[in-house]
């Protein structure tokens, strides 16, 4: 279930078992486990994935729908900036309301606007993977 989403994710922005796994910070292994069906990863590891591919991972319940918030900054290894680098953490704050403030809005819409929101979502199907179109205009 999850390897061939993961697969489909990677491939779509042309990146490498290695190149998402050196994001991610796990090995090519991992990935390749994951891909194959034969390791399940963890919800942070699947939301790092999947922003490691310049998407967006949203979780549906029942009754209500929340799109996941960007890993903070410092996930992932960079030479380039000291650990705790303010600017970065500025940064994540602003992406972590943003995230919010869009789940919120979503959540704020009448019923049948979410419906038509989550169809419209749901018809974009693979080529939404391919292309990285993560929501309809």
């Amino acid at each position: 279930m999850y390897g061939r989403f993961i697969q489909q994710c990677r491939t779509s922005r042309g990146i490498t078992q290695v190149e998402l796994a050196r994001t991610v910070g796990t090995s090519q292994a991992n990935i390749s486990a994951f891909e194959h069906g034969r390791r399940i990863p963890t919800a942070d590891t699947l939301n790092k994935i999947v922003v490691a591919c310049g998407l967006v991972l949203v979780a549906e319940g029942p009754d209500s729908r929340v799109v996941c918030g960007l890993p903070r900054a410092g996930w992932f290894d960079d030479d380039d900036l000291p650990e705790n680098d303010e600017l970065s953490d500025l940064i994540a704050e602003q992406s972590h309301r943003e995230t919010a403030e869009a789940g919120r809005a979503f959540l704020a819409l009448p019923p049948s606007r979410q419906s038509a929101y989550l169809d419209d979502l749901n018809s974009l199907g693979d080529e939404a993977i391919r292309s990285g179109r993560v929501v309809s205009s």
